[in-house]
């Protein structure tokens, strides 16, 4: 969880300042809300930052709810974690699109101030969505199964799926 949130962070942080710093990377694209400035403003990353430790933990809570449920239904640790993913994968990603679309209408603003926070929240809700929640949390789990419901104990595997897809 701490590490999801982490990658999330400073991964939009990145790409925010690679935009808004002295070398901006789209303003000679011809997008004026992205053009060079003098750098974020102060308080975006701050604000920001808590909107995104907020999503996060929000997203981390929702599908390690329902891979431990899996789990306690009897199923091995790689099945949960598909079966978890795949049930709340469509739900994340609607919820993710949704805010994808309200933040970056602040890209329309005609202030910086607003550009940034558009940006940084549309960026984090891109990557919390479509990479981190689907790829890197899972296969942190995958990695690390032993200890990824540590110190729960789980019932014993009964179902397994199949290569088709069965159980």
């Amino acid at each position: 969880t701490v590490l999801s949130i982490l990658l999330s962070l400073a991964s939009v942080l990145g790409l925010a300042s690679a935009v808004y710093g002295p070398t901006a990377l789209l303003g000679p694209l011809g997008v004026s809300a992205l053009a060079p400035s003098d750098g974020l403003f102060w308080g975006v990353p701050l604000l920001a930052s808590s909107l995104i430790l907020g999503l996060g933990v929000d997203y981390n809570i929702f599908l390690l709810t329902r891979i431990i449920e899996f789990r306690q239904r009897g199923y091995s640790d790689i099945d949960a974690i598909v079966l978890g993913l795949a049930k709340t994968g469509p739900i994340i990603t609607a919820g993710g699109m949704i805010m994808i679309v309200a933040f970056g209408s602040l890209l329309l603003s005609s202030l910086m101030v607003l550009n940034q926070f558009g940006l940084l929240l549309s960026l984090a809700v891109v990557l919390d969505t479509f990479v981190i929640r689907t790829v890197f949390v899972p296969t942190m789990m995958v990695t690390f199964r032993r200890c990824m419901l540590w110190p729960r104990s789980m019932p014993p595997i009964i179902f397994r799926i199949n290569k088709q897809g069965k159980y």
